[in-house]
């Protein structure tokens, strides 16, 4: 009788493990089964992040009722309210999801929380008519991001020869990751996101998916999450870069505001 109860007890302690482990690791894609539109967060939630008072362009990634990850750009009005102007979209982020920076390390596949600057973009791809920074990077160009923990230029892009693993190289990816891509200053040395911790992060982006511009989907069906940037379509991704103005002082929003 006890044999029996003590085998039920380690069955139901498996079962529960499993299921907590599944869901945690799982939950930014098996959540994602529904057809329902996706919805963007309320334009006045806004106004309760303080390290948005520069900015006059926002782009936010939250969840929605149905737990799925969605993009939303929103621009400032002449009365300084807060609008809709791009998505909203479905995006996937790091498998993981979203992770507070502080416990954040190198290649967990977590999405840092906060609010971070929009510095630029960069991709394969001939960029679309905009005021926003993008540099062009190509198969010779050697341009490279450092994810070393090691290396003294630690999360920063140089240009070298050598781009070796674990180093990101920018312009010779295959998977089309790089197509195009938006810059966001976490984790480095500046006002909003710094200081700069070696192996809390590097190499984030918000950027097109690695196949094709649907949702990446594995056999099952799920959407898959990435190594801890913010994927979406290349037609997404373009037309936000469009968008964009360094005038406007523009920010991403990580997981701040549902």
């Amino acid at each position: 009788m006890l044999k029996g109860v003590l085998n039920f007890v380690g069955f139901a302690v498996a079962a529960v493990a499993l299921f907590v482990g599944v869901r945690y690791v799982a939950w930014p894609m098996w959540v994602e089964r529904t057809t329902d539109p996706v919805v963007a967060v309320d334009p006045a939630k806004l106004a309760s992040l303080p390290e948005l008072d520069p900015a006059r362009q926002a782009i936010v990634v939250s969840r929605d009722d149905k737990k799925r990850y969605v993009l939303s750009g929103y621009s400032r009005n002449a009365d300084g309210a807060w609008e809709l102007a791009k998505g909203p979209w479905q995006v996937a982020i790091g498998a993981r999801g979203f992770a507070e920076p502080e416990g954040r390390k190198e290649g967990d596949d977590t999405t840092p929380i906060g609010v971070y600057a929009l510095t630029g973009a960069f991709g394969t791809a001939d960029p679309p008519a905009t005021a926003f920074p993008y540099q062009l990077v190509t198969s010779t160009s050697n341009d490279c991001w450092i994810s070393d923990v090691d290396d003294p230029a630690y999360n920063t892009w140089v240009v070298r020869a050598g781009c070796d693993k674990p180093n990101m190289p920018l312009g010779t990816r295959t998977d089309g990751r790089f197509r195009l891509a938006i810059i966001f200053d976490f984790n480095t040395n500046s006002n909003l996101s710094g200081p700069m911790f070696l192996g809390r992060g590097s190499a984030l982006f918000v950027h097109t998916f690695d196949q094709g511009d649907s949702l990446p989907r594995n056999d099952a069906g799920d959407v898959t999450g990435t190594y801890g940037g913010v994927a979406t379509s290349a037609r997404h991704v373009r037309d936000l870069i469009a968008w964009l103005d360094p005038a406007a002082n523009p920010r991403i929003v990580l997981g701040r505001v549902d």
